[in-house]
């Protein structure tokens, strides 16, 4: 149905703590755009109490904040990604209410839980029955399950990552074949890739996956101590650990390919740590992520976004996490993403961006 210049704010932005954040973004301001003719659509930062990351007042908002988002009257207010967390009542409630009572309607779209706790379930609903959204587009089919009665129009829907090729096209480079490894939570592994078919198993000093991929086997090993470290301190660990150095590595090929090191997490900038190693890259604007995700030969991450991508731009990557949100991947046919490298079939997914398009185009805007 014809957007009759109905004004679309996505709540968008953290590109610089989280440039996976951008992916979605984007990729959902281009669905509205394609799907809703004559819409306007654009991106607000999103709320200050993001910013708060610490112990002490973990997601408020700031004392001085102006909370613009309380004063903004579009016709339709956006939000995406893992927002449906035991914080988002702290963050969204009074924002949502204030919007809702001012006749601005609430678009939920590629949204999914972050731990997918009963808890953090029934926390959002409480809210969301409260200010019930207008549409509901999911980016996992759990998410979907447990919120699809409370919107006016839902749909099982994907992560708006997944429409950047049909947003970025790659422009290319005179990079040498390479692969991209995207550790910023975790220590960077050592790769080593044999082709002898008689070799035996790495022995498991270290954390260690190992799979096939292109006629060699591949032994990805990671500092066992390190390894346990991150996984308690998390997003810190970088933090900590980097500036001295034990988050990287020194390897500059796989087998026959280049290394090239993304970091998705610049803000606070610790040029140390982001550029721990050779051939890395970080920046704060999106399009050289996607560039280089597009044109690798294989990406190995613990960020789901930098494997989404790799995957929609139909090259092959792997996942090193253990976190809920990969039920974004599972969502588009990457159920083995932590097992293997792993391709998307591309036909599918074309689909299911169509039939997502179609169902936003039902909606009457």
């Amino acid at each position: 149905m014809p957007g009759n210049g109905k004004t679309f704010v996505v709540a968008a932005g953290g590109w610089s703590g989280n440039i996976g954040n951008s992916f979605f973004n984007l990729g959902t301001r281009h669905a509205l755009l394609t799907a809703v003719p004559g819409a306007h659509v654009e991106f607000l930062s999103d709320q200050a109490a993001y910013w708060r990351m610490t112990a002490i007042g973990y997601r408020q908002e700031p004392k001085n904040s102006l909370r613009y988002l309380d004063h903004i009257r579009p016709d339709y207010v956006v939000l995406q990604g893992s927002v449906l967390t035991e914080q988002f009542p702290r963050v969204w409630g009074r924002s949502l209410k204030l919007l809702s009572e001012a006749g601005t309607k609430l678009l939920l779209i590629g949204v999914g839980f972050f731990d997918y706790s009963e808890t953090e379930v029934a926390t959002c609903r409480s809210l969301l029955e409260q200010c019930p959204p207008y549409v509901l587009i999911s980016r996992d089919r759990e998410t979907y399950g447990n919120l699809n009665d409370l919107a006016e129009y839902s749909y099982d829907g994907l992560d708006g990552a997944f429409f950047l090729p049909d947003v970025f096209t790659p422009i290319k480079t005179d990079l040498p074949p390479y692969m991209v490894i995207n550790f910023d939570k975790a220590p960077e592994p050592t790769i080593s890739v044999s082709t002898d078919q008689a070799s035996e198993a790495e022995p498991r000093r270290n954390a260690t996956t190992q799979f096939e991929f292109r006629d060699a086997r591949w032994t990805i090993s990671f500092p066992r101590t390190r390894w346990q470290l991150a996984n308690m301190l998390g997003k810190s660990f970088c933090y900590l650990l980097g500036p001295l150095g034990l988050a990287g590595t020194s390897q500059e090929r796989a087998g026959n390919l280049m290394v090239v090191r993304t970091d998705h997490q610049i803000n606070p900038i610790m040029i140390g740590r982001i550029f721990r190693g050779p051939n890395a890259f970080a920046g704060d604007i999106p399009q050289s992520y996607l560039n280089l995700y597009a044109q690798a030969e294989l990406t190995l991450s613990d960020r789901i976004h930098a494997v989404a991508v790799t995957l929609a731009y139909g090259r092959p990557a792997m996942l090193f996490s253990r976190s809920g949100r990969a039920r974004i991947l599972e969502r588009v046919g990457a159920s083995d993403v932590t097992a293997r490298p792993v391709l998307l079939d591309l036909d599918l997914l074309e689909q299911e961006k169509s039939a997502e398009l179609d169902f936003l185009r039902s909606v009457p805007f």
